[in-house]
């Protein structure tokens, strides 16, 4: 397995991918740095929130999640519906390698490097700007192990959620042979979190209940997309 996806990492250029994660992490530094730098200089009530880096980090995990997303559906258009969509097929199949085993290799490859990439991304990209404030103070309470935790929690979430919300999003787009379905899939589900999400921002207690229904939620529907998927090849195979 191991090998299949040192393979297809190699296969599909993963060093594009990585300079896309790291574009997303400078784009999302500088995003955060804003929501906690607005407050300072506008007194509106709804923006004081983001000097409190419980809603910082929340947000910072929102915008993560949704540009990985989106980034996890590309890839997997490139993974799998236009390999799988296309007369490449043909190719895939004359491996001496069972069917299903090769989707799912690749299903795990992006899966596996969009959770790291979230999870760095967040870790990086907090831990940089709690940093920041030693020059800088922008927020109103302290960076401390607790939020450290918390930060680590968060992380971990989001990034199974961004990587199961590419899974069903490839589904959807596999059924319709279509990459704009994919990409279109991805995007509304992680709107659809971030909507729901931005209502609890100030709520830990109910944040936190909202994340673990969401990620067992996605998990489910992940599970089944890919077993699903795994049938059909296998379908095509003996056909």
């Amino acid at each position: 397995m191991l090998k299949w996806m040192r393979l297809e990492f190699k296969k599909h250029k993963i060093n594009t991918y990585v300079h896309a994660s790291v574009i997303i992490a400078i784009v999302l530094f500088i995003l955060v740095f804003l929501f906690a730098y607005i407050p300072t200089i506008d007194n509106d009530s709804e923006m004081q929130i983001f000097r409190d880096y419980h809603n910082l980090l929340m947000v910072c995990g929102v915008l993560s999640l949704v540009s990985f997303s989106i980034l996890s559906s590309v890839m997997y258009c490139k993974f799998i519906i236009q390999e799988y969509g296309s007369n490449r097929i043909y190719m895939l199949f004359s491996y001496p390698v069972h069917r299903g085993k090769i989707l799912f290799s690749k299903v795990l490859s992006v899966f596996l490097f969009i959770i790291v990439a979230v999870f760095m991304c967040n870790t990086t990209v907090f831990t940089v700007f709690a940093f920041t404030e030693s020059f800088f103070s922008l927020m109103e309470d302290a960076f401390t192990v607790e939020l450290i935790l918390k930060t680590i929690q968060v992380s971990i979430v989001m990034a199974v959620i961004a990587a199961t919300i590419g899974v069903i999003a490839m589904g959807l787009g596999y059924i319709k042979k279509s990459v704009p379905t994919t990409i279109v899939s991805a995007m509304l589900l992680s709107s659809l979190f971030s909507n729901i999400a931005s209502i609890n921002i100030s709520n830990a207690a109910s944040m936190n209940m909202f994340l673990i229904i969401f990620m067992g939620v996605t998990i489910a529907a992940g599970s089944i997309t890919t077993i699903m998927l795994i049938k059909k090849v296998d379908r095509m195979e003996a056909q």
